[in-house]
């Protein structure tokens, strides 16, 4: 825990848990109001009748439209398309079903369909010290459920990274923070390992890692609560139990679903209206991997976390035991040691990369502008106290992880 005082926003989410748990999905939705739905999803899962077939049938008579555009790009133009069909009817709610970037996308439909405002003024932005100016979102926003197929835990969040293309340039802008606002979380989660077991393994197994970074992130951000930590901790030590068995077999049910609620856990509480983020520099590393070069973020994670926690443990102490406990750790070995062997571990399980030479695209000529874009990430707002890197120290890290 980092801060002195607390006010945690604790959302009004419901959790559904368990093996063909969507067929609740009906009553689920009737109770948040829904009457005529947007299924926000990918082609790849429309396409897969394992995971949409459940789903259509625990919705019962609900009336269904389905919107199959989601991609991980996760553009702004989507989300316009995704709302010109919800205001061209008369859908009252938006079922996400896939990974984070369908998660973000039906939330960022939910608040951009409610109001007249160009959508690229409904990102927040942070100062320099970490203080979120959240999102002007109307309260009225569509009730959003989320059914994860991935490990991610982005479907907990009140939050939805979107990126937009400057039409002249055709590269991405840049922005400070997401859509952010408590208008955003989801009233509904249903976690079915039994769809989540038909997500091809190299997107689960990089999801996983991501997940299980939130949880590691949440416990030395300044921005850590008593609250999270405990989540956090116990989010942790579910996954580090369950994701190995994943890792063997992703069919292996109870596992999934253990992995799932460690997800679950670690990541509640990621982005708060009103204790603020808690993702850092892990992610920090991993947004600008993904956005310079050719590797999913979770598979960046995978690489640069050990030698990113080393670097934070040799200067600060920020929650060591917690972590190392959580993990797993003997209490023979020193914390730092502890985490630093168990998340290696963790990653060589579920397959992922460990050295940054593997990325495609990527040369040791490319680390100091890497660093550079990393120095400049939100993400490092949010990390321990009294923890500031400089280019010079990102550069380390990077060369360690070559």
């Amino acid at each position: 825990m980092q801060q002195s005082s607390i006010h945690h926003w604790y959302g009004p989410t419901q959790f559904y848990v368990g093996q063909r748990c969507v067929s609740s999905l009906g009553s689920g939705a009737r109770a948040a109001g829904m009457s005529h739905i947007l299924l926000v999803t990918s082609n790849s899962v429309a396409a897969d009748s394992k995971i949409i077939n459940p789903v259509l049938a625990g919705l019962g008579g609900i009336d269904v439209t389905t919107f199959d555009r989601v991609t991980i790009q996760k553009r702004l133009a989507t989300v316009k398309r995704g709302v010109s069909i919800i205001q061209s009817g008369e859908i009252d709610g938006i079922v996400s079903l896939g990974g984070g970037s369908t998660a973000d996308a039906a939330r960022a439909m939910s608040a951009v369909s409610m109001t007249d405002a160009d959508p690229e003024t409904l990102f927040a932005s942070v100062s320099d010290g970490g203080n979120i100016e959240f999102s002007d979102l109307s309260p009225e926003t569509l009730p959003v459920i989320a059914i994860p197929t991935t490990l991610s835990g982005a479907e907990v969040t009140c939050a939805a990274g979107m990126n937009v293309v400057d039409p002249d340039t055709g590269s991405r802008k840049v922005r400070s923070a997401p859509m952010i606002g408590p208008e955003l979380w989801p009233a509904a989660v249903f976690y079915d390992p039994v769809l989540a077991a038909q997500t091809p393994f190299d997107i689960l197994a990089p999801s996983a890692m991501n997940g299980l970074d939130h949880g590691i992130e949440m416990l030395y951000s300044r921005n850590g609560i008593t609250f999270t930590d405990a989540t956090a901790a116990h989010g942790i030590r579910l996954l580090s139990e369950s994701l190995p068995a994943v890792g063997a077999d992703r069919q292996d049910l109870p596992a999934l679903e253990q992995a799932m609620m460690g997800v679950a856990l670690a990541t509640t509480g990621l982005i708060d209206p009103n204790s603020g983020a808690k993702y850092s520099l892990i992610h920090a590393f991993g947004h600008q991997l993904a956005q310079g070069f050719d590797v999913q973020q979770g598979r960046a994670h995978g690489i640069v976390a050990p030698a990113v926690l080393n670097y934070i443990f040799d200067h600060v102490e920020s929650n060591q035991s917690l972590l190392a406990d959580a993990l797993g750790g003997s209490p023979d070995v020193a914390p730092q040691e502890a985490i630093v062997r168990r998340t290696a571990e963790i990653r060589d399980s579920l397959g992922l990369p460990a050295e940054l030479r593997t990325v495609d695209g990527i040369n040791r000529d490319d680390l100091p502008e890497l660093a550079s874009a990393i120095h400049g990430d939100i993400g490092l707002r949010f990390g321990p106290l009294g923890l500031n890197l400089s280019k010079s120290d990102i550069m380390r890290v990077l060369e360690s992880s070559w």
